[in-house]
């Protein structure tokens, strides 16, 4: 599953948030910066 569509899922931002979000790195997952949205 891609992150920006898990994170919208689970209620944390609309699609568009969470890939703008992913994209510009303001998300980590086990402690490392994510950038890429898929």
């Amino acid at each position: 599953m891609k992150l920006f569509l898990f994170l919208s899922h689970s209620g944390v931002a609309s699609r568009r948030k969470a890939f703008e979000a992913v994209g510009v790195g303001r998300v980590q997952v086990n402690g490392k910066v994510v950038s890429e949205p898929s």
